[in-house]
């Protein structure tokens, strides 16, 4: 009986070692077979397996009469290039197959991409929005001659039938010669913005009792000036009586260039559409927030300065810039090639820098002075515009205008190419017509006489 049991015991003994035995292969096998499916799920379901991406951008835009050049796409099974693969067909809006897009008719578009290969298959689809030639207004900028013997900015825009009004001369007797301009043009008495650039130009929004200024006579929409000036002077005094009363009498918004710059305001606008594809793009300007140096630069580094732009056309301001304020200004601004550049602070050796040329490489330049007029930034030994100042404006063209120059005429003047207008219509050719003749500067009796052409120039 004795020998029964202690076999049994062996027996169930043995029986749990077989079982431990079978559970632990039953565990071997159970990872074995985890490792296998983690494996084939890794190497055959991982969705990396499978690339089919497009290039570039799932839904663009295109301009009627422009045909899209379709970017491709990525395909690829399991690592191995299936371009060949892929096929490709055009849909309609309603996503009804059509044999290609058409380019000449509006509207909305798609192109299909099919990859199919044993059991997979994907389609992907990106649309193509045919859309209408974006509407530009035509531009013209007016540089108004100020009707006296003293330089000074004046520049009406036309853009669509927004009228905008830059700085309004150096002389309160100028007011009436400039009102008198703008009335062929601004016939609901709306001037819908206004810009003073620095504080040698608000004499003319002032005028005085034979001569009622821009403010006086014009309602202004919104009026967008310089941030700082230098000192106070008795016309800056009145200009900021009147342009206060534009504000809480007319309406008026009043801005700064930098509030535009931040846009930290309501309604200011660092890129200010003025009419439909016309902008004014203001730039920053340093001396907005800090004071300007008295030693290597002028008040002028205090101006306002803005790009206006029209299609691919561009025309930049700097108004009264020293060249250091330009150094500042391209130093904080990207700026590309313009048409059109109004040269800076009257044609003064100090401003329209090799710099600033070299960047923006001006088809076009306006000088709005008084050709012989005294550079005030050098106490008189010097007469706009400055030879050296022209010597660098020769390298890049010789399309320069001046309205006027000193004369011994009673008025103490006389015309040169008078009020310059150029006029760009829908952002195409831009034209040049000037209201006494259309004469080149280099050209014209005034410079032959005082100034010599730079021979480096082309």
């Amino acid at each position: 009986m004795a020998r029964t049991t202690k076999n049994l015991l062996i027996s169930n003994k043995e029986k749990k070692s077989f079982f431990g035995l079978k559970v632990s292969l039953c565990g071997i096998l159970g990872l074995v077979i985890g490792f296998l499916i983690v494996f084939f799920l890794l190497e055959f379901y991982n969705p990396e397996a499978i690339v089919f991406d497009l290039k570039g951008e799932s839904e663009i835009e295109v301009m009627v009469g422009t045909e899209y050049i379709d970017e491709g796409f990525e395909a690829s099974i399991y690592k191995q290039d299936v371009t060949n693969n892929v096929l490709i067909e055009y849909m309609n809006s309603d996503l009804n197959y059509i044999s290609n897009i058409d380019y000449n008719t509006i509207g909305v578009y798609y192109i299909s991409y099919t990859i199919e290969k044993d059991t997979i298959k994907s389609r992907i689809l990106r649309k193509v929005n045919v859309v209408p030639e974006p509407y530009v207004s035509d531009i013209s900028i007016h540089f108004i001659e100020t009707g006296n013997k003293y330089s000074g900015d004046c520049i009406y825009i036309k853009a669509g039938d927004t009228d905008i009004l830059i700085d309004g001369g150096s002389k309160k007797e100028s007011a009436s010669h400039i009102t008198e301009y703008l009335s062929n043009y601004v016939t609901d008495g709306i001037l819908e913005y206004v810009i003073v650039s620095n504080m040698q130009s608000v004499s003319g929004f002032v005028g005085n009792e034979l001569n009622p200024g821009i403010f006086d006579i014009y309602r202004c929409g919104t009026i967008i000036d310089f941030p700082k000036a230098a000192s106070v002077t008795i016309d800056y005094e009145l200009y900021l009586e009147k342009r206060d009363l534009q504000v809480t009498q007319k309406g008026a918004k009043r801005l700064t260039a930098l509030d535009c710059y931040k846009e930290k305001k309501s309604g200011a606008k660092r890129r200010l559409e003025v009419a439909e594809g016309v902008f004014i793009n203001f730039l920053y300007n340093y001396y907005y927030e800090y004071e300007f140096d008295p030693i290597n630069g002028t008040e002028g580094d205090y101006s306002v300065c803005f790009m206006l732009e029209q299609a691919n056309r561009n025309f930049l301001f700097t108004s009264n810039l020293s060249t250091l304020g330009e150094e500042n200004l391209l130093k904080y601004n990207v700026i590309g090639e313009v048409d059109v550049l109004k040269a800076g602070n009257y044609g003064a050796t100090t401003s329209t820098s090799e710099a600033l040329l070299n960047v923006c490489n001006p088809s076009i330049v306006v000088i709005p002075c008084v050709a012989g007029d005294n550079d005030s930034t050098t106490v008189g030994t010097m007469k706009y515009p400055s030879q050296k100042m022209l010597d660098r404006v020769a390298l890049y063209t010789d399309k320069i205008y001046v309205p006027s120059y000193r004369s011994s005429e009673a008025s103490g003047y006389s015309l040169l190419n008078g009020n310059i207008v150029i006029t760009s219509i829908k952002g195409d050719d831009i034209t040049v017509t000037c209201s006494n003749n259309d004469i080149l500067f280099k050209d014209s009796i005034w410079f032959t006489t005082n100034r010599t052409w730079n021979t480096k120039a082309n």
